[in-house]
């Protein structure tokens, strides 16, 4: 097919061209436009004119769609769901860190159930902090704790007394920010003690200003009573019992994390006084990670 235009409104010459579709299937100007004084006519209209684009189509062939809308993505929603594979340790560690809220002092234990929930999902990634474990050996030269009667120093050992129970203590220096892991106690005894003891407990260097004095607090205990002569006993349990999953992992965190600024921390050792029973500690260890400054 053919078209004829012809231009009898402007000054220049008229002007007549035609094109065909089969010579120009795309049907865009810049493929017929030859002629100069058409070409000024179209690209530089007057002021307030529309413009042609060389390069648009004036017509699409049959079956064609000029500028096809682009498809948007809608908002992808957020999975709240819970994975079915994540430990129920870990969900207990998450669980157990506190909301800061205004007014409410911030105290170590917003860090360290933190801390706590961090070293868990470093974990379940397969890294977490690389430091050595430290075991410190003990000498077991109790001290006398008031009246009560002491343990009976010898060769560096303490031995019951025949006759009389026994309980002594040692302060502990522990370096700030360790993680305890382990307490083991060697030694070894003959019958069976009502109460065979060792554990470390902390009390906090500030006086309660109501009784004055200072709560001891168990942290970890190895009983003893019923282990094999000579023994080797250990445990890594912390003495936290009856609060539930979730604060029972925020109080093992606390429990396990020396804390020097807040308490003194010391290892009592207790036996009971029962007839025909001979006991001694030869040795005691302390098995911990030292904290990221010591």
């Amino acid at each position: 097919m053919s078209f004829q235009f012809s231009s009898s409104r402007f000054s220049r010459p008229q002007t007549s061209f035609q094109f065909s579709s089969a010579a120009n299937p795309a049907g865009t100007f810049t493929s017929v436009v030859n002629n100069r004084n058409l070409g000024d006519l179209i690209f530089n209209p007057n002021p307030g004119k529309i413009i042609f684009d060389p390069n648009r189509p004036i017509f699409n062939p049959p079956g064609t769609i000029s500028n096809p809308p682009n498809p948007q993505p809608g908002p992808s929603q957020p999975d709240n769901s819970i994975p079915t594979n994540v430990p129920s340790q870990l969900l207990a560690l998450l669980a157990a860190i506190p909301i800061a809220t205004d007014g409410r002092v911030i105290t170590s234990e917003y860090h360290n159930t933190l801390r706590a929930a961090i070293l868990a999902l470093a974990g379940q990634l397969g890294v977490g902090l690389i430091t050595p474990t430290v075991i410190e050996t003990l000498i077991p030269i109790f001290l006398p704790n008031g009246d009560a009667a002491s343990w009976q120093i010898k060769d560096g050992a303490a031995t019951k007394p025949a006759g009389s129970e026994a309980i002594g203590w040692l302060p502990l220096a522990i370096p700030d920010g360790s993680r305890l892991q382990s307490l083991v106690v060697f030694g070894t005894r003959n019958g069976t003690p009502a109460r065979f003891e060792v554990r470390i407990v902390r009390q906090p260097v500030a006086l309660d200003a109501t009784s004055g004095g200072a709560t001891i607090t168990p942290l970890m205990a190895v009983d003893l009573k019923n282990s094999n002569p000579p023994f080797r006993a250990e445990t890594t349990n912390f003495l936290v019992s009856g609060l539930g999953t979730t604060a029972t992992a925020a109080a093992s965190e606390d429990y396990k994390t020396i804390d020097n600024a807040t308490y003194k921390y010391l290892l009592f050792a207790e036996i009971s006084n029962d007839a025909n029973v001979t006991a001694q500690v030869n040795a005691v260890q302390l098995i911990y990670q030292p904290g990221l400054a010591g």
